[in-house]
């Protein structure tokens, strides 16, 4: 915000959107503040006196996306423990390794967050939104856009990258928050979040041009507990 010369709007951006605490730092739905600060516009005019019309935005200008997705890949880099270490969960996701996955985001929500803001599926959502940005060989990470019969979690669709040779799985993400949940209950969580995504069709058709085969992952949480299901097909 100070960035946009909107400094003076800080405090009130505060008290208006409650944030998450991730390691030192309060972290604020980006688009809250993009909206706040101006940033957004939309194509959709009609019925422009209609406050409560949902419409679709997008960001102003380029100049706002770079620094955007700049600022969201360096702040969640930090929060894995350093970009290698933000690599290292990028792969295992693309390979299905649930070994890993399971114990590195384990570790960034004991070391990164508080467990009193890691309380909901929602929450845990906007974390891994957060470190799923700039994988290599790979979109941006769209969440809740309707695929199939419903809208899953997140989805990432490979894409042509320089240096990049060879094709990436089309990776399909399911999340379950248990409260309290133990690791056996947490593991049928995982289980029945990956078959949703089966079940609803959430990566059926046609595969994107650069996708080699699909990965489905059910990640339930709990607290700092992680349990993850994979499967490639």
């Amino acid at each position: 915000m100070s960035y946009m010369g909107c400094s003076q709007s800080i405090d009130t951006a505060k008290r208006w959107y409650d944030g998450y605490r991730f390691g030192n730092g309060d972290v604020y739905n980006p688009w809250s503040m993009l909206y706040l600060a101006g940033c957004l516009t939309t194509e959709e005019t009609s019925f422009s006196n209609d406050a409560l019309l949902p419409r679709p935005l997008r960001i102003l200008n380029l100049e706002v996306a770079y620094l955007y997705r700049a600022e969201i890949v360096e702040r969640f880099a930090t929060v894995a423990g350093g970009r290698p270490r933000l690599t290292r969960v990028h792969q295992a996701l693309v390979d299905g390794n649930t070994g890993l996955v399971e114990e590195e985001l384990s570790r960034i929500a004991e070391n990164a967050a508080s467990s009193f803001d890691l309380t909901s599926e929602n929450s845990w959502q906007m974390l891994l939104l957060g470190l799923l940005f700039n994988i290599w060989g790979y979109a941006e990470p769209v969440s809740n856009r309707e695929f199939g019969l419903g809208r899953p979690d997140i989805r990432l669709e490979p894409i042509d990258q320089a240096n990049l040779p060879g094709k990436r799985p089309l990776m399909t993400i399911e999340l379950k928050f248990e409260r309290d949940a133990n690791p056996k209950a947490l593991d049928c969580s995982a289980h029945d979040a990956l078959r949703q995504i089966s079940e609803r069709c959430n990566d059926e058709g046609p595969l994107p041009a650069q996708a080699n085969g699909r990965v489905r992952w059910g990640i339930s949480c709990a607290d700092y507990r992680i349990a993850a299901a994979c499967e490639r097909v």
